[in-house]
Order: C-alpha cells, then sequence, then structure tokens
C-alpha cells in the first residue's frame, strides 16, 4: 500500500479550523447556559416581586394578627411572608417574596376602609335627643340617629337656611356607635403611658437640622422631659417624638410620617405638616395650619379634672387631612366641648368622640360622636349643630382611617422606604 504524503501547511489548516469550530461551540454552549441561567434567575427575580404584590394583595381582604409573621407557601413559585405592626393609628404591612434565592420586600403604611355604601355622614347613638340642626348646617349622606332623628331649631334667632334636613337615608341602627379596633385602642394608650411594643433608639434633636430614618430600621426616639420645640428641622419615617410636658411644631418645621407623643401638643399658625399627634390632655391646631393626608389627631384622655376649654381646638382656616380622634372613659359633668372646629376649619376624612362635639366648620367624610353640642353666649345646646357641614360626597375611594366596613377590607396609603 503506498501511503500519501499530506502537506503538513494543510494540517496546521485543518486542526487550526478544528479549533476555531470547537471554540465556537464551546462559546455557544456557554453563552445558552448563561442565557438559561438569567432566564431562570429573571423568572425567579420577577416570581419574588409577583409574591411580595400578591402578599399586599392578601393583607386587602383578610385581617392579619399584630407583631407576628404570616407564611404563605405558593406551590413551586415560592413563599409569602406578610406581617403587621402598629405605627400610630395605621398600620405598617411589610410584604416579602421569595422565589429560590430572591427576596423582594414591599412596606406600606395601611389603614382600614369602607365602601362607599357603608360610609355614614353622621353616627350618633344619643337616645334621649333629636339632632337639631340650625342656620347654614348642611348634611350630605346616610346617617345613624335616634328614634327621634333630625329637626330644625334656632339658636339666638339662627333657624336653619336649608329646606332639606339630611341628604341622605336615615339608618335604623338606634344607638348604635361603631367600635373601634380594641387592638389599636390599646396600643394607643398604651404609646400614652410609653409602653412601646419594641425597643427605642436614642436620637439627639440637636445633631442635626435633618433626620430621615428607614422602617428598615429599628424605631428612632427622640425624648426630653422637658418641653420639646420643633423649629426649621426636616424630620422624616420611623421616628418618635416623646415629652414629659408638651411639643411645639412650628410653622418651618417640615415632618412626614413621624408621631409625636406629650401631654400637650400644639401644631403652630402655617405649619404644613404630615403626622400623628397623640396627646393626653389637649391637641391645638392654629389656624391655617395644615396636616397633610395621612395624618391623625389622637388625644387619649385619662385626667378627671373638670374641663375648662375643649380637649382638640381645629383653629379657623385649618385643615386636617386623615383621622381626628377623642377616648375618654371619664364622663365629665360639664357641658362643654371637648372637640372644637372652629369657623372655617375643614377635616378631610373622619372624627371619632366619646364625648361633646361642637362643629363650626366643615367636614368631608363621616362624623362618628357620643353628643354634639354648641356654646353661645354661656348656654350649651345638647346636640345641636350649629353652621357646621359634614359631607361623604367628595370622601375619596382609597380613603384609610379607623373604621372598617362589614366585610373587612384594608387601603394602601403610602410606599414605605
Amino acid at each position: 500500500m503506498k501511503l500519501k504524503k499530506i502537506n503538513a501547511g494543510s494540517l496546521q489548516y485543518a486542526i487550526t479550523i478544528s479549533i476555531i469550530i470547537g471554540g465556537i461551540l464551546a462559546a455557544f454552549l456557554l453563552y445558552t447556559h448563561i442565557q438559561l441561567k438569567f432566564s431562570k434567575q429573571s423568572e425567579w427575580a420577577n416570581n419574588s416581586i409577583a409574591l411580595a404584590e400578591d402578599g399586599l394583595s392578601y393583607v386587602e381582604n383578610f385581617n392579619i394578627p399584630y407583631n407576628d409573621t404570616l407564611t404563605l407557601n405558593r406551590d413551586n413559585n415560592g413563599t409569602q411572608d406578610i406581617y403587621k405592626k402598629h405605627w400610630g393609628i395605621y398600620d405598617i404591612i411589610e410584604s416579602t417574596g421569595k422565589s429560590h434565592s430572591f427576596n423582594y420586600n414591599f412596606k406600606t403604611l395601611s389603614a382600614l376602609t369602607q365602601s362607599k355604601e357603608e360610609i355614614l355622614a353622621i353616627s350618633m347613638p344619643n337616645e334621649e335627643q333629636s339632632l337639631v340642626l340650625t342656620g347654614a348646617t348642611s348634611v350630605y349622606g346616610n346617617v345613624q340617629l335616634s328614634e327621634r332623628g333630625a329637626k330644625t331649631g334656632s339658636i339666638a334667632g339662627s333657624y336653619l337656611e336649608n329646606e332639606i334636613l339630611i341628604h341622605g337615608s336615615e339608618l335604623s341602627n338606634y344607638g348604635l356607635i361603631p367600635e373601634l379596633n380594641p387592638e389599636k385602642v390599646k396600643h394607643l394608650k398604651d404609646l400614652v403611658s410609653h409602653d412601646f411594643e419594641s425597643a427605642l433608639e436614642p436620637l439627639r434633636l440637636e445633631s442635626s437640622l435633618t433626620h430621615i430614618r428607614s422602617f428598615s430600621e429599628p424605631t428612632a426616639m427622640i425624648y426630653s422631659p422637658k418641653a420639646l420645640y420643633i423649629g426649621q428641622e426636616y424630620l422624616e419615617g420611623n421616628i418618635i417624638f416623646i415629652s414629659d410636658v408638651s411639643i411645639t411644631v412650628s410653622a418651618f418645621a417640615k415632618a412626614k410620617n413621624i408621631i409625636l407623643i406629650a401631654p400637650k401638643i400644639k401644631i403652630e399658625s402655617n405649619a404644613v405638616v404630615q403626622l400623628q399627634a397623640i396627646a393626653s390632655t389637649s391637641i391645638s391646631v392654629e389656624s391655617e395650619a395644615h396636616l397633610k393626608y395621612p395624618s391623625a389627631i389622637v388625644l387619649i384622655n385619662e385626667n378627671d379634672q373638670e374641663l375648662e376649654t375643649p380637649k382638640i381646638i381645629i383653629g379657623q382656616q385649618a385643615s386636617i387631612e386623615g383621622s381626628m380622634l377623642y377616648i375618654s372613659d371619664i364622663q365629665s359633668k360639664k357641658k362643654l366641648p371637648e372637640i372644637l372646629l372652629c369657623k372655617n376649619s375643614k377635616v378631610f376624612g373622619e372624627i371619632y368622640s366619646q364625648g361633646y362635639l361642637e362643629l363650626r366648620g366643615k367636614v368631608y367624610g363621616s362624623v362618628y360622636t357620643k353628643n354634639f353640642i354648641v356654646t353661645h353666649k354661656g348656654s350649651s345646646y345638647i346636640n345641636h349643630i350649629l353652621d357646621g357641614v359634614i359631607d361623604t360626597r367628595t370622601i375619596p375611594v382609597n380613603f384609610g382611617g379607623l373604621m372598617s366596613g362589614k366585610d373587612f377590607k384594608r387601603n394602601h396609603l403610602l410606599w414605605l422606604d
């Protein structure tokens, strides 16, 4: 057999081509593997986001316990960890989606809500008297009153100007006022008593003009045994201010999502802030101050001293967007208002009062109160409204506050962090 001689250059060329083809195939396989891995990771990442979003949807319709993680297994897609804790009258919801090695987390400020049909303009349980409307008073929305219903009247010659008493229906649950969540009431009372669910990290107000605290960090506390004055500071997030005497917020302060706790709290004229003020003696929102949504005014009355002035005063042209709450287990002997909404003041949201409410301003939302009252020239008129307005027509569908409807429902108000 005669052997054929192969040119060395051709052999080298063939080997080179083989190496190149092998390299291309290896690169293609590596690229395919990377693409497959990236595609899987992208799928897992998207799954974790979808699971976290679905966790927020879950708590919109189902109540979960406070301070306890609820874990839901979602077949092979992953798991959801849902956690709820108090933040004043509102709640913080944390939903974490987990898919393989990927985690995604959402935090929201949330609150209870009602369907449009369940929202009341007035709920007043007093069974002894009618609700008497006088002056420029107008009521738009459904009401729950005593069996005596509503009627016209006059105070110092000021008769009702409107021909229609109630622009809505009078419902039949006489003598009933909706109850608040007892866990929430206990939490608010604990805050006033400085009984906190977890340890707080001390923070000095004087250390900086700007304090921003993430809700992923432990709650920061600014405490003083003396009066606290918030001047030109910018304050945001997971911060609680505590004073054993009083807290005053100036017109130059900027605040978002913080909580104030003191016996006495004052929001000075022209201040524009978003906060929760929780007090035990008095709260004053001075003229033209504006508390942005979602804010809250809360007074827990545990002082049996006789009332001389209203516990909560909302000054002329001042406005509150959110909820106002007055809780008291003490029955005052004097027939005087615990809450006073001055002329041209506005509340966009809800008022819940276990005492006497004098309404001279406007409420665009709901009023739940034990009694209305009007004080005029030394006289007190029980269950009267003079020149007040209550109107449910403009309350937004995504409003969240203290009241829940027949079917549990929750709204998410703000994204946190």
